[in-house]
């Protein structure tokens, strides 16, 4: 490899970096692009990229180009099906069983079959799309990843990783990621989905259970810090216990600061560090063959390693250093603090601190990673910490933020909200609709169903840009902690506000791919704290007529609109009538 900038790599089949093998031509797509670009330049430059290199690894990575994609959709008439589906003549899950059920290329079963004979681990199967990823479009989160555990007899073994690919291809045309490239002015023609197969990071457990100790997401830039003791260039991380699907949902995770890892955005108060601990995690089940959510407190008898990154809840409520071993009664809290805190156990910090900074470097732009940690032992037979790189992508340029100025002396009948304790900066003008979810008519047992009433309802917004109002997180998938729309389902909205009441409260999601669907395009994010400050204007909202028939959604029409202020220096936020 030359020295050569990110924009200007390209893949060279007969010269990849160990540890990856390719089958077609065209496109590796975005996440494999990545991890080659970054190997190549250890390997063939002999590039330092971070560190304590010595415990940075890359999973034994095989990849799919698009021209096997190409291969699939043409041997199983997949366009007409399609084709089909957008003129309504056949339904989304009869083209999605013609997908599952089609035949993969000769060539592609043969590749797969030597994957196998190597490979006896778990395998993870991501989506690596043309368009995924790339420099103008981020596409995180709309397309799906599939985890096997390869268990079995061959057969068995190469149906589970034939399934699993066609997943990943049946995503390319789902519903979030036929919103995103409407959104974007993408015609669904030009998508085309290479697949990244990778050894699966992570350890047996006596209780069934395969994960890694612990996994995350990081940015090298945080466009949202939450102190000024925090600058853009110091990056952000995310990090939870087990698999990391956990780190890009809206779930709880332990955001930290390369710079200032201990400095939680929650504050140090014990009520709001165990609030916002993370209680389950996400692993993948030998007994089942399934990735399933199991409560943390379930895996402390079978795992060793948990004191490395969890504290424990004393019945006096202080929070203290886990045991090797605790007690059945113990209550385990996955705080990070010993990884975040020292290099005791390993030295993440100095790892992930110069990995982002050199990776932007390299890339010639800010990134994000996503990665996993596991104990292992090495040559020598001493356990140590193993950092897995198991995704960078470049996040793209971002518009400086300009200076926000936010109105003094509005009448506070004009106000629809003031908000306090804000992420970002920016201004939408002349929003003409809001959509708002009371909380007390919001049942959570009914949550999925009005999470679809909601993307039926933005579906006729797609040409008039709307605030969505609403208790607790959106898109969380815990309906008792907020409303569980995908994407799609609320992918007209310019503003997005979370109102915090006794049961429900917003959520910093850093390095979730909500959150990188709100920066790639725009969205302002409003966590608006009625306890801390807020204010919510909710007798227009609930007076004002409504425009769509529901007793538990209102869409309310401003006839001159509203404006939205969200000024991040001073982390403050107001909608006003004009």
């Amino acid at each position: 490899m030359k020295e050569t900038s990110f924009a200007d790599f390209r893949v060279d089949p007969g010269s990849l970096p160990s540890g990856f093998d390719l089958l077609g031509s065209g496109s590796v797509g975005g996440k494999s692009i990545g991890l080659l670009y970054s190997k190549s330049a250890i390997e063939n430059l002999g590039e330092i990229i971070c560190d304590h290199q010595d415990r940075l690894k890359i999973p034994r990575s095989w990849i799919l180009a698009t021209s096997v994609f190409n291969d699939f959709i043409e041997l199983n008439h997949v366009n007409d099906m399609v084709q089909m589906k957008c003129d309504d003549e056949i339904d989304v899950p009869e083209m999605n069983r013609a997908i599952i059920t089609g035949q993969l290329p000769k060539d592609c079963l043969e590749f797969l079959g030597s994957v196998l004979k190597e490979e006896k681990r778990p395998l993870a199967v991501r989506s690596s799309s043309f368009l995924e990823d790339s420099l103008k479009h981020s596409f995180a989160g709309v397309y799906q990843s599939v985890f096997i555990p390869n268990d079995g007899t061959m057969a068995e073994r190469i149906t589970q990783l034939e399934t699993a690919i066609k997943i990943v291809y049946v995503s390319t045309f789902g519903d979030d990621a036929k919103e995103y490239r409407k959104k974007h002015k993408i015609a669904w023609q030009d998508e085309k989905m290479g697949v990244l197969v990778q050894s699966l990071v992570g350890s047996h457990h006596t209780d069934g259970l395969y994960y890694p100790l612990f996994a995350g997401v990081a940015f090298s830039r945080n466009y949202y810090p939450w102190t000024d003791r925090i600058r853009s260039e110091d990056g952000v991380g995310r990090l939870v216990l087990g698999l990391g699907t956990r780190a890009v949902g809206r779930y709880y995770a332990r955001v930290f600061s390369p710079t200032l890892p201990s400095l939680r955005p929650e504050g140090m108060v014990v009520g709001d560090i165990v609030k916002y601990s993370q209680e389950i995690a996400d692993v993948l089940d030998f007994r089942s063959g399934l990735l399933i959510e199991e409560q943390i407190s379930n895996l402390k008898e079978a795992n060793n390693r948990l004191h490395m990154i969890c504290s424990a809840l004393s019945p006096e409520g202080y929070i203290t250093e886990a045991s090797m071993r605790p007690g059945k009664d113990a209550r385990l809290l996955a705080t990070f603090d010993a990884i975040l805190g020292s290099n005791k156990h390993m030295p993440f910090i100095p790892l992930i601190k110069s990995l982002l900074t050199n990776l932007e470097r390299r890339f010639g732009m800010p990134v994000d990673i996503e990665f996993a940690v596991n104990f292992e032992p090495d040559d020598s037979g001493e356990e140590k910490g193993m950092f897995y790189l198991l995704q960078v992508r470049p996040l793209g340029g971002r518009p400086e933020h300009r200076r926000i100025r936010i109105p003094k002396d509005v009448p506070q009948e004009k106000v629809i909200f003031r908000a306090e304790k804000i992420l970002g900066n920016g201004i939408q003008r002349r929003l003409k609709y809001i959509v708002f979810i009371p909380h007390e008519t919001y049942d959570f047992q009914k949550g999925f169903a009005l999470a679809r009433e909601i993307g039926s309802l933005n579906k006729t917004m797609e040409d008039k840009n709307y605030i969505l109002i609403g208790p607790g997180r959106w898109a969380t998938q815990n309906p008792e902690l907020g409303i569980p729309v995908r994407y799609s389902e609320i992918s007209n909205a310019s503003v997005i506000v979370e109102v915090s009441y006794k049961r429900f409260s917003p959520e910093l999601s850093y390095g979730t791919h909500f959150f990188g669907d709100m920066l790639a395009t725009n969205i302002l994010y409003i966590p608006l704290w009625l306890e801390k400050g807020g204010y919510l204007n909710e007798r227009i909202l609930k007076e004002s007529e409504n425009r769509w028939d529901s007793e538990n959604v209102r869409l309310v029409r401003i006839p001159k609109g509203v404006d939205v202020y969200a000024d991040g220096e001073s982390h403050t936020a107001l909608a006003v009538m004009r």
